[in-house]
């Protein structure tokens, strides 16, 4: 955090705030239904597969919901919640990737729930481990102040996005089902 200046810093912070919660909105569902996938799997049942893909688009929804009305009105939200000091416009440079980052790791949770399940955790390493060296190399040019926070931001909220659509491609199609 040494990059960002305190302002921005206290804007990212709230930014980081909202994200979280609205992300934190979704996570009852998801513990409660984990007992149920792996139930799911262990029964063997037909069309499990459609109910995983449900789920996925539910959660999906359920949780883009509140972050496009998060984003669309943080004006009356920021307002209301801070008064009229705080420049939106600003919060929202950090908002719009943080908010994209937390739909794709939930979604991603999710996903690593039915890969555990369906014992397919194997398929997720290689990627996992690109992933890894690609945040060590942003991270690197933001250091370097090759790339600002935003830049970053971005880049590092649409990989997650990215690898996200990825795992979704391989749990769903059939080459790699048993």
């Amino acid at each position: 955090f040494g990059i960002l200046d305190p302002i921005s810093l206290s804007y990212f912070g709230i930014a980081f705030m909202l994200s979280t919660a609205v992300g934190l909105f979704i996570s009852p569902i998801i513990v409660y239904l984990t007992p149920e996938i792996y139930e799911t799997v262990e029964k063997n049942l037909e069309g499990r597969n459609k109910k995983f893909l449900r789920l996925l688009i539910i959660q999906f929804v359920v949780l883009l919901i509140p972050l496009i009305i998060v984003n669309v009105y943080l004006d009356k939200l920021l307002t209301i919640w801070l008064g009229n000091n705080i420049n939106s416009t600003e919060i929202s440079y950090f908002l719009i990737p943080l908010s994209i980052s937390r739909l794709s790791i939930s979604l991603f949770n999710l996903l690593k729930i039915l890969f555990i399940a369906e014992n397919k955790i194997t398929l997720m390493k290689k990627p996992l481990i690109l992933i890894f060296f690609i945040f060590i190399f942003l991270t690197i040019l933001i250091y370097l102040q090759i790339l600002n926070v935003e830049i970053y931001l971005y880049c590092w909220s649409i990989s997650i996005f990215l690898l996200t659509l990825y795992f979704y491609f391989i749990f769903f199609t059939k080459k790699y089902k048993y």
